[in-house]
């Protein structure tokens, strides 16, 4: 695979990881505590994890938001010029000054990233984590307590301002 195509790769996982952060945000937030603790009762599996998540939110957003913003500042450093490069020969076909092939390839790239981050990353996942808030809390719970357990001293330290 040559360096766009590894990196058009990258810059798909980066948008399925900001959409697997958003979708968690949404889902721990929006499903009640006390339909977990009957799922619990009820002894379904997963209910555990997730009942571990919902009682420690703070916790649990900190990691959603390390993830999204970590993911952003990724795709933003390696999307948006991997999307120019692609394009940059396409204007420079129309005899147009190189500044200016430059710069169109940059604001389109920008705008094309942007869009992709913001629909598909961001939009997209906190409508389905809202209309489906269980089925995405049981998906998360999961791989969220990893993440969480990964960078906790990372989530602590953000914690640590606003908590105090």
């Amino acid at each position: 695979m040559d360096s766009i195509g590894l990196n058009l790769a990258l810059v798909a996982l980066l948008i399925f990881l900001t959409a697997f952060f958003v979708a968690t945000e949404f889902a721990i937030i929006r499903i009640r505590p006390s339909r977990v603790n009957q799922l619990v009762l009820e002894g379904r599996k997963g209910a555990l994890a997730v009942q571990r998540v919902t009682s420690n939110l703070d916790g649990y957003l900190s990691a959603c938001q390390l993830g999204i913003t970590i993911t952003a500042l990724g795709l933003g450093w390696l999307g948006e010029p991997t999307v120019e490069k692609l394009l940059h020969p396409l204007f420079t076909q129309f005899d147009l000054n190189e500044r200016v092939s430059s710069l169109l390839s940059f604001l389109i790239a920008f705008v094309i990233v942007t869009y992709l981050h913001v629909v598909v990353g961001e939009l997209a996942p906190k409508s389905w984590a809202i209309q489906k808030a269980e089925f995405i809390s049981f998906l998360v719970a999961k791989p969220i307590i990893l993440f969480h357990k990964v960078l906790y001293p990372f989530i602590w330290v953000l914690n640590a301002p606003p908590t105090a």
